[in-house]
């Protein structure tokens, strides 16, 4: 009859102690919050380079929009010397634009029946404004009877905010800063050939990108201005 013979341990051979596995642990813990914060750093760092490039195109869109209508303009009209607040803007405003927030021009279009004859005169003002409905300024275009200053929107205000968003991700835009100048002079304007009436503006605006309405956080680290200068064309 055989006998079953127990299994042979060496001596030296034995498991993990407490210390070891407390050790090796630690190293995995550090590794993997090493791992963690280079990915999220990385992932900020791409989502803020995002959205400067969002709020770069957003200001080019409304730069060549304002371009577009107003180098067609026969007439533009800036705030003169000493006025107490802008020209134009929403029926009901309070308080009243502060100089320098809007500019009226005139346009002569075509008719319905002779698109391409133009001689009907529309008169255009566009302005930095918040509304209570909304958590931000914006910046608006509409029409008015004339370019009388004190001028209120005859038709429903468009939002060239909203206009130029392309493929929005759901933040909140905020417009400040925006000025409308005579070429060559500061803002408010302190001195123009014709006053009130220049052939050529200097605009001026910045745009900031707020994480919600409710969160003021900026994602881009602060307002990015946006100057750039129009000349009438007729």
């Amino acid at each position: 009859m055989k006998t079953r013979r127990r299994p042979y341990f060496p001596r030296d051979s034995r498991g993990f102690t407490l210390a070891e596995l407390l050790v090796s642990v630690a190293i995995f813990v550090i590794i993997g919050l090493g791992l963690g914060s280079l990915y999220l750093s990385s992932t900020r760092a791409m989502d803020e380079g995002s959205t400067m490039a969002y709020v770069q195109r957003q200001g080019t869109q409304i730069q060549e929009e304002l371009a577009r209508h107003i180098q067609r303009a026969t007439v533009l009209e800036v705030d003169p010397p000493g006025a107490t607040q802008s020209l134009c803007g929403p029926s009901g405003a309070a308080p009243p634009l502060s100089p320098g927030k809007s500019i009226i021009y005139q346009r002569t279009v075509g008719t319905t029946a002779i698109p391409t004859s133009p001689t009907t005169d529309e008169f255009w003002c566009v302005y930095e404004y918040k509304q209570t409905t909304d958590p931000y300024a914006q910046l608006w275009r509409c029409q008015v009877s004339d370019l009388f200053p004190g001028g209120t929107c005859t038709t429903t205000p468009e939002n060239l905010v909203a206009s130029a968003l392309r493929g929005s991700r759901g933040w909140s835009i905020e417009v400040s800063r925006t000025c409308f100048t005579p070429t060559g002079t500061t803002c408010p304007p302190t001195a123009q050939t014709c006053i009130g009436c220049p052939t050529s503006v200097d605009v001026a605006f910045a745009l900031d990108v707020k994480r919600s309405s409710t969160d003021p956080r900026s994602m881009v680290g602060g307002p990015r201005q946006f100057g750039f200068n129009i000349t009438i064309r007729n």
